[in-house]
Parts: structure tokens; sequence; C-alpha cells
């Protein structure tokens, strides 16, 4: 039985292998739930027959309000037209030169904490440098300028975590105290983000937008906020510590990386990087292996067959990225990084980590493209500017808080390359 965020990933991690390339039934805080582990089962959940099978994101509305995260239908929908235009219509070129501008600010710090004797990378620091390349391309501005506390949305996310554990209709001292923490965090969380509603943030076409449909009555300013500083920042600082880890996992990989990606040290540009295939398989692998959103909530509608199984109305379906991404039927030693493999290009593949990590069918996240961009930028600085060495050998243990992360940080020693500069 699952019942805590250390349970969760690592509980389905050891579904993925006692079960590989099956679905599974599972009990979640008490509830029965439908896990599936198979690709075509998962496609048919989230593209073929999307239209039985709701969100069932209640536990995340907790946190961040109702947002296009969380909804579904006519909600969602309104949501999706606001803001993928701008997910879809961005500079390439300008979002990879600020992944690569505050890759390079954030590396002294990493370099100065392994010097200092620190075995883990930290996680804030990778977060800082996320979200100031998301604010700073959407809204013009730095995040000292936006004055965006992310240790507050760090605990936004773990406490809806750990709200998706309390089972319906259970009151404990325990679950009324994780609310009452919860409630307390997002009110401060919201009126840190007045300035955004106040006109002390300079215009931007995304800022306007969303304040227009606020006025209309469409969605709620601050909730939208909430979501791409959340959802959308934090899940690439996540799948960026994978990378890191994967690195200094493989030396000999992370110097062929090195190899390919160093002629344009000081010249890179997007158009010249989207190019190097061996980025995209880092990328592809590292969302694979570790993705940092590993599961997806369904509720189903209507009775339905799925992969040869019965499930009833109002089932609860949960699709496990780690079991689909691991199915050895697919991905033979599934459990190793494969760069190449195939000699198709990871977008070409469909089961590939990059077409999976971030969901099928009309509901895949937004902002996919921007994420992918963002990952390039930070890859290439990382693995051209330093050399990423493991300060521990031991498997990783996993601690789900709303994205999957390692617990107790990545176990990785950062150096800077000889004869770099930033």
């Amino acid at each position: 039985m699952i019942q805590t965020g250390l349970d969760l990933c690592n509980h389905l991690h050891d579904l993925a292998r006692t079960h590989n390339g099956q679905n599974v039934w599972v009990h979640f805080s008490d509830v029965p739930i439908f896990l599936i582990q198979r690709f075509e089962d998962a496609d048919y959940v989230l593209r073929l027959n999307h239209k039985n099978y709701l969100k069932n994101m209640v536990w995340f509305r907790q946190a961040i309000g109702r947002s296009r995260f969380s909804e579904d239908g006519q909600e969602w929908e309104v949501r999706r037209d606001l803001t993928q235009p701008f997910f879809v219509r961005f500079d390439r070129q300008a979002t990879f030169a600020l992944a690569c501008k505050y890759a390079r600010k954030v590396l002294p710090e990493l370099v100065r904490a392994s010097q200092a004797g620190q075995t883990t990378m930290d996680d804030d620091t990778l977060r800082r440098m996320a979200i100031s390349v998301l604010i700073e391309n959407f809204f013009g501005i730095t995040l000292e300028q936006a004055n965006v506390d992310i240790t507050n949305l760090g605990h936004l996310m773990e406490y809806s975590a750990d709200m998706a554990l309390v089972p319906p209709g259970q009151s404990s001292q325990a679950s009324k105290e994780l609310q009452h923490k919860l409630t307390e965090l997002r009110q401060q969380t919201l009126k840190d983000l007045a300035p955004f509603r106040q006109g002390k943030i300079p215009s931007s076409p995304l800022l306007d937008a969303l304040l227009q449909a606020d006025r209309d009555g469409k969605v709620v300013l601050e909730h939208e906020l909430l979501t791409l500083f959340s959802a959308g920042a934090e899940t690439t600082a996540a799948t960026v510590g994978w990378l890191c880890y994967l690195l200094a996992r493989y030396p000999q990989k992370q110097e062929e990386l090195y190899q390919i990606c160093a002629p344009y040290t000081d010249t890179a540009d997007w158009q010249s990087i989207s190019k190097l295939e061996l980025i995209g398989a880092w990328i592809s692998e590292a969302l694979r292996l570790f993705p940092s959103s590993p599961i997806l909530d369904r509720l189903a509608i209507q009775d339905d067959v799925i992969g040869g199984e019965p499930v009833k109305a109002g089932q609860n379906i949960m699709i496990s990225l780690i079991g689909v991404q691991h199915d050895e039927r697919l991905h033979p030693s599934a459990w190793e990084l494969h760069l190449g493999d195939d000699k198709r290009p990871a977008q070409n593949r469909k089961n590939s980590g990059v077409n999976t990590a971030f969901s099928l069918g009309p509901r895949v996240c937004g902002g996919k493209n921007f994420a992918l961009v963002e990952l390039a930028g930070f890859l290439h600085t990382l693995v051209t500017h330093a050399r990423f060495t493991l300060t521990s050998e031991t498997p990783p243990r996993f601690a789900w808080k709303a994205l999957m992360l390692r617990e107790g940080g990545q176990p990785v020693h950062v150096a800077m390359r000889e004869g770099v500069s930033l």
C-alpha cells in the first residue's frame, strides 16, 4: 500500500521491475487504482479514448487553484487557448540564450559548494536557474524583480503532493495540520504575486493576456502564474538534476558529449545546437529514465476495457510513466542509458522519453517545446564548462513532491573544466 511520497515513486519503480510490461491493481491511500505500465494502454487512455478519462488532479488544485494543469473540459480549453500561443510562438534563440546565461550564472555556486565539501547538488540553485529563464523570457524581468519566493513554491508542491496521500474522508490531526500548512503557504504565495496584479510589473504580452482574462472572469491571474512558476520551472529543474546525475554516472559518455559540444562553447546558438542529435538523445533519456512528473491521474467516465481489463465508471486510473518508459518490450535494458542505439532521432520515436514524459494526446504538456529548448541550453552550457563526478555509487531513492526528486539530493561533485571561463 502506498502511504507517503517516499513510498510512491519507490513503489512505482519496484512495480516496473517486478511486473515489467504489465498493468496492475494497487491501493493508494486505501483507494483501489488500476495502474497502467504498458505504452499501448497509456496511449489508449491519454489519446485514443481520452474523452472517457477525466483528469483527476483535485490534490493539485488545492495547492495552486484551478489551472490548465488540473482542469478538464471547457475549463481546460479556456486556459489552453489563453496560454498556448505563447508556448508555441516563443523566440527559440532568445530562450536558448537565457538558458545558457543562467546556467553560467549558477555554475560558480555549484562549484564553490563542491569545493566546500558539499556532497550533493543544491536543488534550490537549479530551481532558481530554471524559473529565472521562464520569468525573464515571458515577463521581461529578473527573478529578483519579480520577488517570487522559490522556497515557498517548492513547499507548495510538496504539500500538495502530501495532500494527495490523504485518504478520502479522513480527518486526522495530521491531515488537519497539513491542510492548515498548505492554506497558510498558499495565502503567502498568492500575496507574493500581488505586484503582477497591481501594475508594479512591466507590461508584457503574456501578462496583459492573463490580466484581461482575469478581468473577464475566465481565470484567476495568480492561479495561472502559480502554474507557470511551479509546474513549469520545477519540472525543468528536476530534469536538470537528473541530467547532472547521469553525466556523473556515465563519465565516458559525458566526455563524448563534451567533445561534440566543445566547438560551440563560446558561439552556441539554438540553430547549431538543435542539430546536435546527441544533445537531444541525452535529454530524451533523462526524461525516460527519470520522468519529473511520474504519474498521470485519470477517472473513468463510462465502463471500459483497458488492455483486456474491465474498468467501471468512476474507477481511478493512474498511468505510471516510470512503468511505461521502462517497459523492456520497447526498451531492452531499460534501466540503462541508451544514446544513439536507435538511428532515428528521439523526437521521431513515439515511445522515446521526449515523446512520452510530457504525456500523450490532446492534453500533452503545453510547455513541452519551451522546456526542451531550455534543457538544451542548460545541458550544453553545463557540459562544456564543468565536469560532473559521483560522490556516491548508491542507487537512487526517490521522493515525490508533486514531481520526482532524488531523496537527499543528487550525489554529484561539480568542478570547472580547465581553461574554460564563464
